[in-house]
């Protein structure tokens, strides 16, 4: 057996494991980072500059971390809160930055999407408000705003794809390094 493929192997897959860790790690801190920054704007009165830091700590996406949570309930009060205020401009940051967020993390499956439907609809319904249509049109432009907004969708099966392709690197490593032990293996089956 030879087992400098065999240690080689082992050694491929450990930093890939120590590859993966630490991007988790990163985004985790990155996430929690941003959150607080949020919320220091959020403390001062600064609004904008609370939904661009949610915005990043929402894009700091780990599967059950907390921060991502906080980040689109932070994203979604501040579209709530400029959209009562009348601060369209504003309101219409904080659902982009939902839709972003919502688009950009999704990978295999699409775990924000009711923040998303809820963003187009909303997009939609600012769109068509501030455009200075008649109202009389305002059912049709909404109609056709939702539908160019919900057409952008993000890929759903690249996050599969890079599983399959991390998978793939990680067999053929374990091929190489395994390789003499199954032949020696297949020759001592055919000796018997």
């Amino acid at each position: 057996m030879n087992w400098r493929w065999l240690r080689f192997g082992v050694i491929a897959c450990l930093a890939l494991i120590l590859a993966v860790v630490t991007l988790v790690v990163r985004s985790l801190r990155d996430g929690a980072v941003q959150m607080q920054l949020s919320d220091e704007a959020f403390h001062r009165g600064d609004v904008w500059a609370a939904t661009v830091h949610a915005r990043r700590a929402a894009l700091a996406y780990v599967p059950f971390a907390g921060h991502t949570d906080l980040a689109f309930l932070r994203l979604k009060a501040a579209a709530e809160g400029a959209e009562a205020r009348g601060d369209w401009r504003l309101a219409q940051m904080a659902y982009r930055a939902i839709r972003a967020a919502a688009l950009e993390t999704s990978y295999v499956h699409q775990p924000r999407e009711q923040e998303l439907v809820m963003a187009n609809s909303k997009l939609a319904l600012l769109q068509v408000l501030n455009d200075g249509s008649p109202s009389g049109e305002r059912d049709s432009r909404y109609g056709k705003a939702l539908q160019q907004l919900s057409v952008t969708k993000s890929a759903p099966f690249s996050g599969l794809l890079v599983l399959l392709a991390l998978g793939a690197a990680i067999a053929v490593i374990l091929h190489f390094a395994l390789r003499p032990a199954l032949r020696t293996a297949g020759a001592e089956l055919g000796r018997t």
